[in-house]
């Protein structure tokens, strides 16, 4: 279906990041699918990298599309994502589950890194995407989650990959066909709630960063914040 939707995409008009997002979700889609049904890739180490980096470019792209708008706060939520990105950690982890149905699972990923990557993310939207997808995107973004808290810990990543290529499949292929993509009122960039949300945005990444590289130089970390100092937060 991607393949015979290509050119419906690539002439859809929705400029070079949706248009590189459609496939960089999607290709993270599949690796991880195969990952997780034993096509052999679960069996190396250096997967975890692969993942890892998968995630690191997917955020990265992101970084690149705030930094390419001339607005300050587009400037400053590209240095929360770069934050964002140096501070994964523990992808040596990585594993398949092996009871059905053989999820992807990452036991070092904190909670505390996900909240600070939604903020972003959501943040990112509201700033470059805010008239067409702002609610549509905290669903989408916040779905994985709620799967990695309350439903199977551990899972965050391969939900995420899952529901933003859906996402992504669908936002293209529906703009082709002149179709609402937004299921909502649109909501205009206002200047103020744009400095509100990267303010927040900022300082959560901040942080974050902050209690995570002091535990990596020093050992020390927050008794009760997760950032890093445990490989498995899933048990």
């Amino acid at each position: 279906m991607p393949i015979i939707l290509t050119p419906i995409w690539l002439d859809s008009g929705l400029g070079w990041f949706r248009i590189t997002k459609v496939y960089s979700a999607l290709a993270a889609a599949i690796v991880f699918t195969l990952y997780r049904f034993n096509f052999g890739l679960n069996k190396f180490k250096w997967m975890g990298a692969v993942i890892a980096a998968v995630l690191a470019i997917n955020i990265f792209e992101a970084v690149m599309q705030d930094w390419s708008q001339p607005d300050l706060p587009n400037m400053l939520n590209a240095f929360a994502g770069f934050l964002n990105i140096i501070t994964i950690y523990h992808w040596s982890t990585i594993k398949t589950d092996t009871k059905k149905p053989n999820d992807m699972i990452w036991p070092g990923m904190t909670i505390g890194w996900i909240i600070a990557y939604d903020i972003w993310n959501i943040v990112f939207v509201y700033l470059n995407f805010p008239n067409t997808v702002f609610y549509t995107a905290i669903a989408v973004i916040s779905a994985p989650t709620i799967a990695a808290i309350w439903i199977k810990k551990g899972t965050w990543m391969q939900a995420r990959a899952y529901t933003l290529a859906i996402y992504m499949m669908y936002i293209c292929t529906s703009y082709m066909f002149d179709l609402d993509i937004t299921f909502t009122e649109p909501l205009p960039r206002s200047e103020g709630i744009a400095w509100v949300l990267v303010g927040l945005s900022v300082a959560v990444n901040v942080i974050y960063a902050f209690f995570h590289f002091r535990y990596r130089f020093t050992g020390k970390a927050p008794q009760n914040l997760e950032v890093g100092q445990h490989e498995s937060v899933i048990d």
